[in-house]
């Protein structure tokens, strides 16, 4: 299964069951953030 974890909470920010943008926040420059802690992912859409 992929799972991604935020590095910052250590939540799961993305599962195969559990679509991106339920938990992640597209910042206006194309980054994902956490949408538990806001912390940056690194992640680009």
């Amino acid at each position: 299964m992929i799972r991604i974890k935020c590095t910052a909470c250590g939540n799961d920010v993305f599962t195969q069951e559990m679509p991106l943008d339920q938990v992640l926040q597209l910042e206006d420059d194309g980054t994902y953030i956490c949408g538990y802690c806001g912390a940056a992912l690194g992640l680009k859409k």
